[in-house]
């Protein structure tokens, strides 16, 4: 039988992960935009239609951002509520090891403040 808190635990993790997924689905719009003008230069396309395409990228990368960033922030407000020190600096910590694999995999220099914040609030 699990116990309350132990089930809010488990909620967090999980916000956290879908937090991180979201995040990882962000799409480089410039290499998008490339691609259309590579695929629209052998037809007539209209006026704009490029545009009208990255402008839609750029806007499910803000949703995303925006998506992503209110999880972790309800995980947050969750994990104090839950008022155990040790388990926030588990936490910290398992959060600090997920962005600096992320930055490994995705080689993008987005994630290095964030890797160098969480590099710090692990130490401390």
């Amino acid at each position: 039988m699990l116990l309350c808190s132990q089930r809010s635990l488990a909620e967090i993790v999980e916000m956290i992960h879908t937090a991180a997924l979201i995040h990882k689905g962000i799409v480089n719009i410039s290499s998008v935009a490339d691609e259309y003008r590579s695929a629209d230069s052998s037809v007539i396309a209209p006026p704009g239609h490029i545009n009208s395409q990255v402008d839609d990228f750029q806007f499910g990368n803000k949703m995303s951002i925006l998506s992503g960033d209110f999880l972790l922030a309800s995980a947050s407000t969750s994990l104090a509520a839950l008022n155990n020190t040790q388990v926030c600096q588990t936490q910290v910590h398992c959060c600090c090891c997920l962005l600096f694999v992320i930055s490994l995999h995705s080689n993008r220099s987005l994630y290095v403040s964030h890797i160098c914040t969480c590099v710090h609030l692990c130490r401390l």
